[in-house]
């Protein structure tokens, strides 16, 4: 092969390389760029998510609690909180992060889209019980907003997920859990499982192991630090406390037991 020849091949190699490379919307480039930003989404909304749920129970969310919980690159994350926090997602004072009431909002979309997934899985597919929430942590981040609405148009606008959690209305509005915790109430109540904490997964495995299921009708008999003993449907069960607390119940009248 003669000079020119050769120079025309590498020529046309290069030209195929760069076209592969930047091919418009198609390309390698614009592949790795897209999955990098749905990497960020993903990273940006589970860290909202996580202040929403943290929120709940204390005043936001230390910086270093947030590197914990996140299976990423520090520096990344940093950067990440900074960006969401210039974007007015988020506000922080020393290394306490909290959402603001925009960040509140997003983070609503997002639970609304993940326990929605969860009430479609469990009436409309067969995946066991322990599949579902997993699941639905991976297609939280590709429902927009108009499939959400979609989705609970198609499910009758339902307020609680399979576990009992409420689930945010397209305006962000949330109906409360009804009752308190299993523990929480003396021998001789009588209620029904209104709500099942589904993490962690180990406790919430050994409550599934039982047959426990929302509705259930409960009448404790025994409660102590030890243990929480209880009667379901012509069965006894005996628990833990700290396995009992993810159980809630609503205690029930005299005429509706």
């Amino acid at each position: 092969m003669n000079r020119h020849a050769t120079a025309l091949l590498v020529f046309f190699i290069i030209c195929l390389g760069i076209y592969l490379l930047f091919r418009p919307g198609r390309g390698f480039y614009w592949v790795i760029k897209r999955s990098f930003q749905q990497d960020n989404k993903i990273i940006i909304e589970d860290i909202l998510k996580m202040l929403y749920h943290a929120e709940d129970n204390s005043e936001g969310m230390k910086v270093n609690s947030i590197f914990d919980r996140l299976n990423s690159n520090k520096k990344h994350l940093l950067d990440i909180l900074q960006k969401i926090e210039s974007e007015g997602l988020i506000n922080s004072s020393g290394d306490i992060v909290k959402l603001s009431n925009t960040g509140r909002d997003y983070a609503l979309k997002i639970i609304r889209a993940h326990r929605l997934w969860e009430k479609y899985l469990s009436e409309e597919t067969g995946y066991d019980k322990l599949e579902w929430h997993d699941r639905a942590e991976h297609m939280e981040h590709h429902l927009s907003e108009e499939d959400t609405d979609h989705l609970a148009l198609q499910l009758g606008n339902p307020r609680f997920d399979p576990h009992g959690d409420p689930i945010p209305s397209s305006k962000g509005e949330m109906h409360k859990i009804a009752g308190k915790p299993l523990p929480s109430f003396p021998v001789g109540t009588v209620g029904k499982i209104t709500h099942i904490e589904d993490e962690p997964e180990i406790i919430y495995k050994q409550i599934l192991a039982e047959g426990l299921h929302i509705g259930s009708q409960v009448k404790i008999v025994e409660a102590n630090e030890r243990r929480i003993k209880f009667h379901s449907v012509g069965e006894e069960y005996i628990l833990a406390p700290i396995v009992a607390a993810n159980i809630t119940i609503e205690e029930l009248k005299k005429e509706e037991v």
